[in-house]
């Protein structure tokens, strides 16, 4: 390409950053806000408080039979230690990507081996 600037690459590097820090923001960190995740950051006991009383079952499935527990009067306690599993998700891709380099490999070995065998358990 051709030459330029430092202004001008500082300028396009500084554009990418923010490109791609949006696209992180709205791809991931914006589902950490929705349902259930939500509840599962900052104060959990609190957030359980502010789920309790809501008037009607959130259309969330998992938040849904949340509040549902909390209606029925379950156990405090055990329903934080519920959310906080939250917490232990992994987010990242990195397992299905190693999964995908192992059966790529077995195929590449073993041609006689089918879609359907690789992904079977």
């Amino acid at each position: 390409g051709e030459a330029c600037s430092g202004l001008e690459l500082r300028s396009d590097c500084l554009e990418a950053a923010d490109l791609a820090g949006g696209y992180i923001e709205q791809r991931f960190f914006s589902r950490v806000r929705e349902a259930p995740w939500h509840l599962a950051a900052g104060d959990i006991s609190v957030n359980l408080d502010n789920l309790a009383v809501v008037a009607d079952a959130p259309s969330e499935p998992t938040t849904a039979k949340i509040w549902r527990l909390l209606q029925l009067g379950c156990n405090r306690v055990e329903l934080q230690e519920a959310v906080a599993m939250l917490q232990e998700c992994r987010w990242s891709t990195a397992v299905a990507e190693q999964l995908h380099g192992t059966c790529s490999i077995i195929h590449k070995l073993h041609r006689q081996l089918g879609e359907d065998t690789l992904v079977s358990r």
